[in-house]
């Protein structure tokens, strides 16, 4: 018995042996018949465009995509929260794929013989579409859209330029209303970028046209050179700062007065001259004390009202008017007085200031103030007023001061040591001729307007004045 077993040993073995072999043939040629059909089908796991392919063959993948027009949405957005859907099958569109990506070649065991890693990886393979439309049906349908609605429909404007700003100290320039007006091309080469290079399992696509930049502008914007020109013409103006000492008085000009001298009509900024003239006569008004009467109080106690006469402080509004457009112009910052036709002794209302002649010709006496405190005073003679010589009131300044003058008239020819004429030809003088002086000689023989006095007084007064000296004469 024990013989028998061991004969029969060997022949397990061997029926061990072709069963094991008969295993890996098997095996193998699973193996192999797998991967010739994997050379022509795609493994399990793939997914391509979105969809399982597992299994299928790599042709049937490959023509599906043949005419295949998905309907997809289209989702545009625009300004004013306008929004339109529409689908690719109410345009007419034409979708190309690029299916380079996908094998088509048969039978290639080199590709197949890795199809146990490829099952357990899995595949996801991408096909890329671009959609194609036909831009005249497209823009027919989008003509039609809540989009392109005459409702609310509003047209670019212009920037502009704003006028000056309280806040910066100068010109804005504004951004003009954008608009909800489509630029149709703009639109299209916009969706067609859109609708290039997407995924082929895309089935809505979202489009907003603002970032596109797909409306209408305006023909200006705040970048135009005309306006920033014009902006920075009215800056340079309104930089400007003129500081007069206008008769005493400090007058500012600068952007807080000018800016409402600024015109703008059709984008371009004038300086009104008519403004500027009408600030200068204003202001000259004001300032000025030529021809205007002054109060005056008299060295004996009374307030009165004199006439300024020829003196005191008169504007050349047309002068200082075209200085002051020349200085805004120019952008310049200066400090200087105005032009004047007339000037007086001293700067303010009070124009005779505090060293003055006083003539109280009812009472033909004169009085020298320096510095407000009586300086020097005489008795006089004035025009001869029963021969119609009387001598005007008013306030005058000195016109010159001579010495060893002759003066002329009808019938006369006199000489006099010193001579102050302040009105004309009436000035004040010496007159050694007479003997005396004040009282009521000028009603019957007074001068001919002229102010006589001694000759020690004359001297004394020639040596105080000068040129514009105030003299204040009154009855």
């Amino acid at each position: 018995m024990e013989d028998d077993q061991e004969a029969l040993k060997p022949k397990r073995s061997a029926k061990i042996l072709r069963f094991f072999l008969f295993f890996i043939l098997m095996v193998c040629l699973l193996y192999v018949g797998a991967a010739y059909f994997f050379s022509s089908h795609y493994t399990y796991g793939t997914v391509i465009a979105g969809k399982d392919c597992s299994f299928k063959s790599k042709e049937e993948v490959y023509n599906s995509f043949n005419g295949y027009e998905p309907k997809r949405a289209i989702i545009i957005s625009g300004r004013d929260n306008r929004e339109w859907s529409v689908y690719t099958d109410e345009f007419e569109t034409r979708t190309n794929y690029d299916l380079s990506g996908l094998d088509r070649n048969h039978n290639d065991l080199t590709e197949g013989f890795g199809w146990i890693k490829k099952c357990i990886d899995g595949r996801d393979i991408a096909v890329i579409a671009d959609v194609v439309f036909d831009e005249e049906s497209f823009e027919n349908a989008l003509n039609n859209s809540v989009l392109c609605s005459a409702t609310g429909r509003k047209e670019p404007q212009n920037a502009f330029l704003a006028g000056y700003n309280d806040q910066t100290g100068v010109f804005d320039i504004k951004e003009g209303a954008q608009g909800n007006v489509l630029d149709n091309k703009k639109v299209d080469k916009y969706l067609e970028q859109a609708l290039t290079g997407i995924l082929a399992q895309n089935m809505e696509i979202h489009v907003n046209l603002t970032e596109g930049d797909c409306y209408k502008k305006s023909n200006m914007s705040v970048e135009n050179a005309k306006l920033i020109g014009e902006k920075s013409k009215a800056d340079k103006m309104l930089g400007s700062k003129i500081s007069y000492d206008w008769n005493g008085v400090r007058v500012i000009v600068d952007h807080t007065v000018i800016k409402d001298w600024l015109d703008i009509d059709d984008n371009t900024v004038t300086l009104n001259k008519d403004k500027v003239h009408d600030f200068v006569v204003q202001t000259a008004e004001y300032n000025d004390t030529y021809n205007k009467p002054m109060f005056f109080r008299t060295t004996g106690g009374h307030n009165i009202s004199i006439d300024r006469g020829d003196y005191g402080w008169a504007t050349d509004v047309e002068k200082e008017t075209e200085l002051l457009i020349d200085d805004i112009l120019n952008g310049r910052d200066i400090s200087r007085e105005p032009g004047y036709i007339h000037t007086a002794y001293v700067k303010g209302q009070n124009d005779i200031g505090p060293s003055y002649v006083e003539i109280d010709l009812s009472n033909q006496h004169l009085y020298l103030y320096i510095n407000n405190k009586l300086d020097f005073e005489t008795d006089v003679v004035t025009g001869n007023v029963s021969a119609g010589h009387k001598t005007p009131e008013g306030i005058y300044g000195v016109t010159y001061k001579a010495r060893n003058a002759i003066l002329r008239g009808p019938g006369y020819e006199s000489f006099v040591y010193y001579w102050m004429p302040y009105n004309g030809g009436v000035g004040m003088h010496d007159a050694t001729w007479r003997g005396k002086f004040g009282g009521e000689i000028y009603k019957y023989s007074g001068s001919h307007g002229c102010i006589n006095m001694p000759l020690s007084s004359a001297k004394y007064i020639f040596e105080k004045v000068e040129q514009g000296f105030p003299v204040v004469s009154y009855w």
